[in-house]
Parts: C-alpha cells; sequence; structure tokens
C-alpha cells in the first residue's frame, strides 16, 4: 500500500474551498475525484482505497494486488546529489563541490 499526497504548485487553492467545516469541491476537486476512483478501471492490478482532497492538495490510499514487484520509476524532478548504478559499490554520494565528491569506501574521486 502506498500513502501518497500531491500537493498544488505554489500551494494555491485549485480543487474547492472550505465552508462550515465542510470541504466544497469545485470542478477541478471532482475531476480528481472522478479520475482517482477510475484508475482501478484503468490498472486493473490497483485498488484505490480512502481518499481525501484539500483545497490545495490531496491525500490517497493506492494498493498495489499484483504479485510481481512494480517496475522503479522516475517521477518528478530528476535525482539530484547522487549517481545511481546497479552495482552498490559505484554509488557515489556527490556534493556541491566537485572536489568534495567521496565514494561510499570513503576514497576520494
Amino acid at each position: 500500500m502506498y500513502f501518497i499526497t500531491i500537493c498544488c504548485q505554489g500551494k494555491i487553492c485549485r480543487f474547492g474551498h472550505i465552508k462550515n467545516g465542510e470541504m466544497i469541491l469545485n470542478d477541478a476537486g471532482r475531476m480528481v475525484e472522478k479520475w482517482y476512483y477510475d484508475l482501478e478501471n484503468k490498472y486493473p492490478d490497483k485498488r484505490c482505497d480512502e481518499m481525501v482532497i484539500m483545497p490545495n492538495h490531496f491525500y490517497c490510499i493506492i494498493e498495489n494486488m499484483s504479485k510481481k514487484p512494480a517496475p522503479v520509476a522516475h517521477v518528478g524532478a530528476p535525482l539530484r546529489g547522487r549517481t545511481l548504478m546497479n552495482d552498490v559499490t559505484a554509488w557515489t554520494i556527490k556534493y556541491s563541490t566537485p572536489r568534495l565528491a567521496m565514494s561510499l569506501d570513503g576514497s576520494k574521486q
């Protein structure tokens, strides 16, 4: 199971507003709600559990029903500060300047 939080850029309230303690969805909020539950139709091995839409973000829990492990996907901004390779011994921790770069075994590069 995966707990996911997605926030609007700039924390702008795009999904509706709260009135008297109740979330009032606008068109964008209703669209998020509709497509969230439609994910199960598109991906039969996923189950959409609870979901909460707030004015500028939403939370959800998605369960992977597949028996095989999911492939690793890189989503969003590229990884920064490290290089990821197949061999663990080749992982490198990189800092802001090249002269501070150091491999995991402590030797300087």
